[in-house]
């Protein structure tokens, strides 16, 4: 099982309507790659909302495809991103965790690899169903950050990824991630936990909120 490490830390500020938002941000190191995501954190109606966007890692990912001399890529795209993690503030068991996702989310990617005389296309689709959540329990944990009353949040992903190469049998792979969220309702999540098995390989993570900035 390969085990992931990370922090994160908030910054606050107002935007222009003068609502308090902040900026979650994850800086995730595994297996000698080292990736950071924002996102945005607001709280209104009695619920905390949370926004989520592809990583830049995808981004990076596709940029790099393109400087390949033998590599043509002819369409990269991605598909319900923004989205946002909706959280009941009330702390007590079985609060919900609901999304607010415009269409699936997901990548599609589609390029060409030259081999000598002959090329290949490639197709690249992925797509990931977010399931609603609830707490199981309330707790009072300590990080870095310091010791926080929290929501215990439980939910589950899916994910499944599919290969088509010209001439070949498209390789479908699955996987499935139960994701563990202790949530201090004004600050956002301060722990995270991922058990994640995809394509049958197991990995799993632990994510702390390691500061709080003003």
């Amino acid at each position: 099982m390969n085990i992931a490490t990370a922090t994160k830390w908030i910054n606050g500020g107002k935007d222009s309507a003068g609502i308090q938002v902040y900026n979650l941000h994850t800086n995730i190191v595994a297996q000698g790659m080292d990736m950071a995501l924002d996102n945005s954190l607001y709280i209104a109606n009695g619920k905390t909302y949370m926004g989520f966007n592809m990583p830049d890692a995808w981004y990076a990912f596709v940029s790099e495809l393109k400087r390949m001399p033998n590599v043509v890529v002819e369409e990269a795209k991605t598909t319900g991103f923004p989205g946002y993690m909706v959280m009941e503030n009330v702390i007590r068991e079985n609060s919900i965790l609901t999304w607010e996702i415009p269409g699936i989310t997901g990548q599609y990617l589609r390029y060409i690899q030259k081999q000598g005389e002959s090329n290949t296309s490639f197709e690249v689709t992925q797509k990931i169903l977010q399931n609603p959540g609830a707490v199981e329990a309330v707790e009072t944990i300590t990080v870095p950050a310091g010791t926080f009353v929290c929501s215990k949040f439980v939910y589950t992903s899916s994910q499944e990824q599919i290969i088509k190469g010209s001439g070949n049998t498209p390789i479908s792979r699955n996987g499935t991630d139960n994701v563990t969220l202790w949530v201090a309702h004004g600050v956002g999540v301060v722990r995270q936990e991922n058990k994640t098995v995809f394509g049958g390989v197991a990995s799993k993570s632990t994510i702390v909120l390691n500061n709080i900035k003003s």
